[in-house]
């Protein structure tokens, strides 16, 4: 006969038989009756396997409520997270900090700059004229005699101009160049101071050729004079002052002649 093993829940096995089916016997009226089946119950042995229910392992809030490495860790972890916050509020702080610091320097520069610019000497050109000497000459309208260009400059700013060379070009030409050139320069006397309101006086000769002379009073030339000022403020820059001037020759609308101001671009100029 053969049984089969069943395994409770507490480890003990359990054997059972199944039923016996009865057999019908010829010629028996009396059958008995059917053989109960039998169980044995066995305790159980090391040999037997037990079974193991399941074990639910706990959530990261279990462990963080009971471990105290868990705990450790979470407080680490929290602590780090606020020391970056922290340090990204300070650099914000910081490049806005930086930020005002830069524009304060440079209003501060700016001002520093216009008070400067305010206290600076100006060398301004007043006019051209042309006159028979350079020393008390009388004015003059005839290229022939050879004149005398008469610059007059004058420092309009508030602090003395310190001058220390000029360049003054007389030439009959048909047009200028883009770019002015000053092959020729003169250096003031050491110590030369002009005031500001002062006024000086620059002469420069001009040389009379018969057809230089001529193309300028038939128009097919032009007389310029041309030049500049270089002086310095008192605290040692040094400024330049560009003119540029064309002569008129008389006409019927202007019987003596005049100077004009005015030229390229290049030769006008205040720095």
């Amino acid at each position: 006969m053969v049984g089969f093993v069943l395994l409770g829940w507490s480890g003990t096995a359990i054997i059972a038989y199944p039923q016996q089916v009865p057999v019908a016997y010829p010629n028996t009226v009396n059958q008995s009756s059917p053989p109960v089946p039998k169980i044995h119950v066995l305790q159980s042995s090391p040999n037997i396997a037990k079974a193991i229910p399941p074990k639910f392992s706990e959530t990261w809030w279990e462990k963080f409520k009971t471990d105290p490495n868990a705990i450790f860790a979470g407080a680490v972890a929290i602590f780090t997270f606020g020391l970056v916050i922290v340090g990204y509020l300070q650099v914000t702080q910081m490049k806005k900090t930086l930020q005002a610091t830069l524009k304060t320097a440079e209003a501060t520069k700016l001002l520093a700059e216009a008070t400067l610019n305010i206290e600076t000497p100006i060398v301004v050109v007043l006019k051209a004229t042309m006159v028979d000497s350079p020393f008390g000459g009388r004015f003059t309208s005839d290229l022939r005699t050879s004149p005398f260009i008469k610059i007059s400059v004058k420092n309009v700013g508030r602090t003395p101009a310190f001058l220390d060379h000029l360049s003054i070009l007389v030439r009959v030409l048909t047009e200028l160049e883009d770019e002015p050139e000053y092959p020729v320069k003169m250096k003031f006397p050491n110590g030369m101071i002009l005031e500001s309101g002062g006024l000086e006086y620059m002469h420069q000769k001009y040389s009379h050729t018969d057809a230089g002379t001529r193309g300028v009073m038939e128009g097919t030339a032009t007389l310029w004079a041309f030049g500049y000022f270089a002086y310095k403020d008192f605290i040692g820059r040094e400024h330049k002052t560009g003119f540029c001037y064309k002569w008129v020759p008389p006409s019927s609308m202007n019987s003596e002649g005049a100077w004009e101001y005015g030229g390229p671009n290049n030769y006008l100029y205040m720095t």
